[in-house]
């Protein structure tokens, strides 16, 4: 039922976006509502719009939509994978941020561009990416992207170990989202680092909780990159916690999943 709804509603997004007749901004909120549906179920359908979507802003002259399309498809090709691709695309949305002369455009891209060089290895030019955003983000009073860059800076602390460290930024992460009152994404996303780092401590149980949490909300919006994550991780909880029919059943659902995102 969800999958035939989110169908029927990206098929009325399209003919809005491709009439000419439309008004741009109509156009616009089309194919950045669409962006939205699809960007973790539909990956190759959404850079696909996102193409469009920047064809558009270069015959409007649109400085601002042209940054959005090139920051929306470094964050697909970064979560397929094709981190060079990912890069340059940050750095053209980077350079037309600067020319907007929006800090929070920038802080956002630079944000991105500190996941790369996670993904790549490169931690001191990640915590330098991501420090760089807090600043700015802290300066200008914006608890999201300060929550943002709190959860990715812990990560970065994870990844080397510093499992205490780690799990201060992301405490310091959740505890200002929690004054939203309500959960999305980025709530799932500390719920899963949590985990990660709960795993590597092996406290097993605190972990398969905190990744369950983050899969009920993942679920909701079909976040299927992060679905998959969460699948994959709780395999290998499972498997800690020698309970090997359950690691079984989330090791064949992380398959079939990855194989339709491809």
């Amino acid at each position: 039922m969800f999958l035939t709804h989110a169908q029927n509603q990206s098929d009325s997004l399209k003919l809005i976006w491709e009439n000419e007749l439309e008004v741009d901004s109509n156009r616009y909120n089309a194919l950045e509502e669409y962006y939205d549906i699809n960007n973790q179920s539909r990956p190759d359908s959404a850079l696909s719009a996102l193409d469009f979507y920047y064809e558009l802003a270069q015959r409007k002259k649109d400085t601002y939509r042209l940054h959005q399309a090139a920051n929306g498809k470094g964050n697909i090709n970064r979560l397929k994978g094709n981190y060079d691709i990912a890069m340059k695309a940050y750095k053209e949305a980077e350079s037309l941020a600067i020319q907007l002369n929006e800090s929070s455009l920038q802080a956002k891209v630079r944000g991105n561009m500190g996941n790369i060089f996670v993904y790549k290895q490169d931690y001191k030019q990640a915590v330098n990416y991501f420090s760089n955003a807090l600043r700015v983000y802290q300066e200008m009073g914006d608890t999201k992207g300060e929550s943002h860059m709190l959860t990715s800076l812990g990560s970065v602390f994870l990844i080397i170990n510093n499992y205490d460290l780690a799990l201060e930024y992301y405490q310091h992460a959740f505890s200002i989202l929690k004054r939203r009152g309500f959960e999305d994404r980025r709530t799932g996303i500390i719920y899963i680092n949590i985990g990660w780092t709960n795993f590597e401590k092996e406290q097993y149980k605190e972990a398969k909780i905190s990744y369950e949490k983050g899969l009920e909300i993942f679920k909701v919006k079909n976040h299927k990159f992060f679905i998959a994550e969460c699948y994959a991780s709780l395999a290998k909880i499972h498997i800690e916690l020698h309970q090997l029919e359950e690691a079984k059943e989330y090791a064949e659902k992380n398959l079939v999943l990855n194989l339709s995102l491809i």
